[in-house]
């Protein structure tokens, strides 16, 4: 990566607390823009977040759809998550850099799956929704450089 090898030894130790953060995170767990969010919750999650917006009958399409992306992406880290606990402890760096690897490439794919029904539900907010989403949703690279 650009810059990485060029001693910006913060962004550098901020990678490797976000990969420690992840890799220490039970199974159900993950971070990312919803926080801890633990799947094996998945169905408080989604109504405390209707409940926190105030989405309205007017809107339950996109919030379905946003719903429903949010409820398959949980299944699959699940069962991702299931599959490395399986797999027990790994002892070695290339390795653990593999699952790491594969780890962020799951979350990357999910973010993918939740974008297009993430701005769309957006899309039909009122500013003050669109103001709730922003704080309850946070940042995707939050505490990264910390």
């Amino acid at each position: 990566m650009p810059g990485m090898m060029g001693g910006n030894t913060q962004q550098m130790m901020g990678m490797m607390q976000m990969m420690e953060r992840m890799e220490q995170m039970g199974p159900g767990g993950m971070a990312g823009p919803m926080g801890m969010m633990r799947f094996d919750h998945i169905e408080g999650c989604i109504a405390f977040l209707r409940a926190e917006r105030g989405v309205t009958d007017a809107k339950q399409p996109q919030w379905d759809a946003f719903a429903d992306a949010l409820r398959k992406q949980a299944s699959a880290m699940t069962m991702m998550r299931e599959q490395m606990v399986q797999g027990g402890m790994l002892t070695n760096w290339p390795d653990r850099l593999t699952r790491s690897e594969r780890m962020l490439s799951a979350r990357l794919d999910a973010l993918k799956a939740i974008e297009g029904p993430a701005r769309a539900l957006y899309g039909v907010l009122s500013p003050e929704q669109q103001s709730k989403s922003d704080n309850l949703m946070g940042r995707p690279m939050e505490g990264m450089g910390r």
